[in-house]
């Protein structure tokens, strides 16, 4: 795994006078079927809205950060995470995360038209996680099978995220797994993890019907520790909860310099001219050129070569 491109702030093509909207990108997707890109913006109603960019393609295959080819709104959706397109390109599939008093989080799994971008439904598929810490990651496989995994493990699994298969157009989830994890992996013994601190996953995406990536990010409060995990499914009818196979890993802060700090979004992209695939991952900002400018929106690419 190499780097292929970083675009370092993409604050520079939306400046606060032409796009107030913008606080960085939460989820993003790739349509290979005509070359677009959908990255979401999270959103907390009323006091903003999640928002939908579709960019065209450049001449690398990568989107043209220079000027969206639209701007759209999910004006009743509250915190979007992650978004994936159906494989009929019907339908949009979107991750929600929502704080109750700021207690505890949750998940929603929201469906929405794709050309109208209007909420056709929306349903409760996890709750009760620590604040900040619910939904993140959505996938879709080739059976229509929506997976999800939250930040952190739920208060009931303490030491495991539990991903789960929900069918297409089903409220129930049909399939369950077990991915092991340490919230403090990263942490010095006097750090206790928490809203901000500590390890998590925040994205995964589908290379097959069996075999995902999940990204992890571990924050100490000084430098963020990004992993890649390529992970598989057991081949299993048992009802009980298995845990899924680690086939690679890698540290991105061994691979990049200056790693940013909050990557939230990951897709396969295009085909590189090499023939290896590519895999892209965003960085969000949570609006930091309204706050202290720290955080930078940043896009970066993987060259991707499998060893099984």
């Amino acid at each position: 795994m190499v780097p292929e491109l970083s675009f370092k702030d993409l604050n520079v093509y939306y400046p606060e006078e032409k796009h107030p909207e913008f606080g960085g990108f939460s989820g993003m997707e790739f349509d290979p079927s005509d070359k677009k890109w959908y990255l979401v913006t999270d959103g907390r109603p009323p006091l903003r809205t999640s928002y939908l960019y579709r960019f065209n393609s450049s001449a690398s295959g990568f989107p043209d950060w220079t000027q969206p080819d639209s701007i759209f709104t999910f004006a009743d959706l509250e915190g979007a995470e992650s978004i994936r397109i159906t494989a009929d390109r019907r339908k949009w599939i979107i991750a929600s995360e929502g704080d109750d008093d700021e207690k505890f989080a949750t998940g929603d799994i929201h469906t929405a038209d794709f050309t109208t971008r209007k909420l056709l439904s929306s349903h409760e598929i996890i709750t009760r996680y620590p604040p900040n810490r619910g939904l993140e990651a959505i996938a879709i496989d080739g059976q229509n099978t929506i997976w999800t995994m939250s930040e952190w493990p739920s208060y009931a699994d303490k030491d495991f995220i539990r991903i789960r298969g929900v069918k297409m157009g089903a409220d129930t989830v049909i399939r369950s797994y077990s991915y092991p994890i340490d919230v403090a992996s990263c942490l010095h013994a006097d750090k206790e993890p928490g809203v901000s601190l500590g390890n998590g996953v925040s994205e995964m995406v589908m290379e097959n019907d069996r075999v995902f990536w999940a990204v992890e990010r571990c924050f100490d409060g000084n430098i963020t520790r990004i992993k890649l995990k390529r992970m598989r499914f057991p081949i299993t009818n048992t009802t009980v909860i298995q845990q899924v196979e680690l086939l690679d890993e890698f540290d991105l802060n061994t691979i990049i310099e200056d790693i940013p700090d909050n990557i939230e979004g990951a897709v396969f992209g295009p085909i590189l001219p090499d023939g290896n695939p590519s895999l892209c991952l965003i960085a969000d900002d949570n609006f930091s050129r309204f706050k202290n400018g720290k955080q930078k929106s940043v896009f970066i690419v993987l060259r991707i070569e499998f060893n099984n």
